[in-house]
């Protein structure tokens, strides 16, 4: 069965999802989170003791770029910041988190994936 958790931005749908993935005790699961996640530092811990941590680094230029209409996206943004605050605000987050970094510039998805199952045969 699967959960689905829907709601506005900002309430709740990642750091829930995470909690209850904890409580869930899944393995060998992939989890892909919300990008706000690394906010919570309870959920960042429940997820680092249960798995490898990757940040899937990219350029500030290349997410603009991505990301044509950011209000689609459901990017929470604070009155007065631009989308280039929050990924200054949010990028030092990741790096403390992750376990590993993979830079996704210029790389097609194929090319990302085989990139990060190589970084996982290298923790074991």
């Amino acid at each position: 069965m699967n959960i689905v958790l829907i709601g506005m931005s900002g309430a709740g749908k990642s750091t829930l999802g995470v909690l209850l993935v904890s409580e869930l005790q899944l393995q060998n699961c992939i989890i892909s989170t919300g990008g706000s996640v690394i906010y919570s530092e309870k959920a960042m811990n429940v997820l680092k003791q249960g798995g490898q941590i990757i940040y899937l680094h990219v350029p500030y230029e290349e997410i603009k770029r991505r990301l044509v209409n950011i209000t689609t996206r459901g990017i929470v943004i604070k009155k007065g910041n631009s989308l280039k605050d929050v990924y200054e605000e949010r990028v030092p987050l990741y790096i403390k988190y992750s376990d590993k970094t993979l830079d996704c510039s210029n790389k097609d998805i194929e090319h990302c994936v085989s990139e990060i199952i190589e970084k996982l045969h290298e923790s074991h």
